[in-house]
């Protein structure tokens, strides 16, 4: 993928270790500010936003991100892009062409933190 298209940057937060949470679920820990992490070229491409109703009205924000062939993005990472957190949804996909590895594209959702 052309490096032009990919004109955002991205700090990348991997979680360590996971801990459990008061339920017994696993809960990862991110990295904190100012620890020295990795940054990606990236694009991110908003899709519309949900609504969900349950307890109260919030507005989920959704993208697609698409990375460099060469990047390792894992399932679980956080993104720092233009200041806010973003969370992969699911596996990444790594997408070819003729030429072979183009992009990996990714689902990634908005994270308040």
């Amino acid at each position: 993928m052309s490096t032009t298209l990919l004109h955002q940057t991205a700090t990348l937060l991997r979680p360590g270790v996971y801990t459990y949470d008061a339920y017994g679920n696993e809960t990862y820990e991110y990295p904190g500010s100012g620890q020295e992490q990795p940054v990606l070229a990236c694009r991110i491409q908003e899709n519309d936003g949900t609504e969900d109703e349950d307890d109260r009205e919030t507005v989920e924000r959704r993208a697609v991100g698409f990375f460099g062939p060469d990047e390792e993005i894992a399932p679980y990472d956080r993104f720092d892009i233009d200041g806010e957190i973003w969370e992969v949804i699911g596996q990444p996909v790594l997408r070819h062409d003729a030429k072979g590895p183009h992009h990996y594209e990714t689902n990634l959702r908005r994270v308040q933190v």
